[in-house]
């Protein structure tokens, strides 16, 4: 399974790299170039290759939107991180798209679902973190 995710990633043209400063078992897709991978995460489970898709399917929405689309949901996400939650609709649908995308490439590559409904909710839902709890 993960040498098949990694050869889809080298496809793409995407590079792979290890990083400290994601935090514990994160991916990211930085400038569109690599999918940086925290240094813990472990490739040997499911949620490795789970969030390794799921920057893939980032990148595949970024080919396929024109650039003043692109630049909308770069700024939005630019906007979120300083802390303008106003965005937060807008980041909850780039990854819910991601998140139905990495979906449809694991079906399309038969892998190993099981755990996977649960580990993109979660990722999902992390974009909540802001809201007081009561």
């Amino acid at each position: 399974m993960n040498k098949l995710v990694h050869e889809m990633v080298l496809q793409s043209g995407l590079k792979m790299q290890r990083s400290d400063i994601l935090g514990v078992n994160e991916a990211a897709l930085v400038n569109h170039k690599y999918i940086w991978i925290s240094n813990d995460f472990s490739e040997e489970t499911r949620e490795y290759c789970y969030a390794i898709l799921h920057e893939l399917a980032h990148y595949h929405i970024y080919l396929r939107r024109n650039q003043r689309l692109q630049s909308f949901y770069e700024t939005s996400r630019i906007m979120y991180n300083r802390g303008y939650k106003s965005r937060i609709p807008i980041i909850l649908w780039d990854e819910a798209l991601a998140w139905m995308n990495t979906y449809k490439l694991l079906k399309q590559n038969s892998f190993d679902m099981r755990g996977y409904l649960k580990y993109a909710l979660t990722g999902w839902i992390s974009y909540f973190a802001w809201v007081e709890k009561r």
